[in-house]
């Protein structure tokens, strides 16, 4: 996600949003999953395309809960910790800390998105942002559109069995662009790729966010891998330098 504009999920894509519009970047069935500089990976020998009626629950975040695990910029090798923690419906990602190359934060509270950069290669310092309005809710609606795309296995110290969910986000373009053809035009904006336990819709193990929210990247996908959950709250507070943006 860009440092500056850091939407995710609906906002990480509606976000976080990022309206989680995110596009295609995952793998062919039957070809192993992407992997970071983790070593992470997917076993991708998925079954075939199931009916409506089988789609297991979309994604959901929890009102309350503690999720800890790892930040990858894999093109830009770096790799920084990770923790996404929520209370009562607020929550707050940070990646990375004082002193790492990618340090920032992402906080919903009390219906408002903020998003912080501390640090990011070749990016000067960047204020504190007030997005806008924006709920946990909301970002659980953009999940439930997300559409399905197999059970599969992520390969780490312990194998995870998951959900492989994936949202896109596209932009149309006028009509008229290329002359009166009468197709629509739409071009890919981003692309979200969201892994959940399979015995567990609202725990996330996995992220790929791939698109123009990503502009400082040169290849405009982050990961975010989640190695601990649980459902313990944690207080989310604004940074001082939030406080009035």
């Amino acid at each position: 996600m860009t440092p500056r504009d850091r939407v995710r999920e609906g906002a990480l894509i509606a976000a976080l949003a990022l309206g989680l519009g995110l596009t295609a970047c995952s793998v062919p069935p039957g070809a192993p999953g992407p992997s970071p500089s983790t070593g992470a990976h997917t076993d991708a020998a998925r079954t075939p395309v199931p009916e409506p009626s089988a789609v297991p629950p979309r994604p959901r975040i929890p009102e309350t809960f503690s999720w800890s695990g790892r930040y990858a910029v894999p093109d830009l090798g770096i790799e920084v910790p990770f923790v996404w923690y929520g209370n009562d419906g607020d929550f707050q990602m940070i990646a990375g800390g004082d002193g790492d190359p990618v340090h920032f934060t992402n906080i919903i509270r009390s219906g408002e998105l903020y998003t912080l950069t501390y640090a990011w290669p070749e990016v000067p310092r960047m204020p504190c942002s007030h997005v806008g309005s924006f709920t946990l809710a909301e970002l659980n609606a953009g999940f439930a559109t997300a559409s399905f795309a197999g059970e599969e296995t992520l390969h780490r110290e312990d194998d995870h069995l998951v959900h492989h969910f994936r949202s896109v986000g596209t932009v149309d373009l006028p009509s008229d662009l290329l002359g009166d053809t009468g197709v629509p035009l739409r071009v890919p904006l981003m692309a979200g790729d969201i892994y959940v336990d399979a015995d567990d819709p609202s725990s996330i193990r996995q992220l790929l966010h791939f698109g123009v929210q990503n502009l400082y990247d040169p290849n405009l996908d982050e990961w975010i891998l989640v190695d601990e959950t649980s459902a313990d709250p944690r207080e989310v507070e604004l940074p001082e330098e939030c406080v009035a943006a």
